[in-house]
């Protein structure tokens, strides 16, 4: 029994097309009309950057250009088309040249529309996030669980609780967070959080760091493990606020904190 590829084609939910020499559309599946209004009669022989967004048609043209001039075998982008009703639609286009008695252009268009929608509520909530934390008068952070406390992300609260740029902290190779906390604290700080993050506890500590400037900070550091679906520990988060200067004064209020809230001893 014979293959009818052309019920194949038109049961596809992708619009197959083919494109001829003079880069006019010669031929369409159904899925044309459904995904963007236009009846197929309307749209045969009509040049194919005509139904492209004019911001994407230079790129478009550009690429069928080359595969019917034999510059190159396929190409894919992602194109914005102009449906009947003048709403734009993101497809991706997959295409081939195809050799025969003239060169044409066999291809794809399929519909992402919905998730380019997704991808820009995304890029949305995260603009919204990064300048909710880059507004609060401390640091937000991501760290490994390691004794350099290796930062994976740093509000831009760093500098002024660190005297650094977030990105010094992230990406300088012989800079890590350890470098900063004041020696005799360093102990101190790992064992609190690791008792804590073993126990699947929020965490919360009073320590001391020195600044890029050579000043020395109390800070007060919340945070909590995060963890895998099976319970590996994946990293830390948390928050750090600068809260005093290292004076008497300071020690006598971060002592009562700790009696406290943390039952543990403040660093000597």
């Amino acid at each position: 029994m014979p293959v009818d590829y052309r019920q194949i084609v038109e049961h596809m939910e992708q619009i197959v097309f083919t494109i001829d020499g003079d880069g006019n559309i010669s031929m369409l599946s159904s899925s044309w009309e459904n995904l963007l209004d236009y009846t197929i009669a309307d749209s045969l022989n009509q040049p194919f950057g005509t139904f492209v967004h004019p911001e994407d048609r230079p790129l478009a043209d550009a690429q069928i250009s080359g595969l019917l001039r034999c510059n190159r075998d396929t190409c894919r982008m992602e194109l914005r088309m102009i449906a009947r009703n003048h709403t734009s639609r993101w497809l991706d286009m997959r295409a081939r040249g195809v050799n025969g008695s003239d060169r044409t252009v066999i291809g794809t268009l399929t519909d992402i529309n919905q998730q380019k929608e997704i991808e820009a509520r995304l890029r949305a909530v995260r603009r919204s996030l990064s300048t909710l934390l880059n507004s609060i008068p401390g640091m937000v952070y991501r760290c490994k669980s390691d004794r350099n406390w290796s930062f994976e992300f740093a509000s831009d609260g760093c500098l002024e609780v660190t005297g650094y740029e977030p990105y010094h902290l992230v990406n300088d190779p012989n800079l890590y967070f350890q470098h900063i906390m004041f020696p005799d604290d360093r102990d101190y700080a790992w064992n609190h959080v690791h008792k804590q993050v073993m126990l699947k506890r929020n965490f919360q500590l009073v320590y001391r760091i020195i600044d890029r400037s050579g000043r020395v900070k109390w800070i007060w550091e919340q945070g909590r493990g995060v963890y895998s679906v099976s319970g590996e520990l994946l990293a830390l988060e948390g928050f750090i606020r600068v809260i005093a200067d290292d004076s008497a004064k300071a020690r006598v209020v971060l002592e009562g904190f700790h009696d406290l809230i943390l039952d543990e001893p403040l660093p000597s």
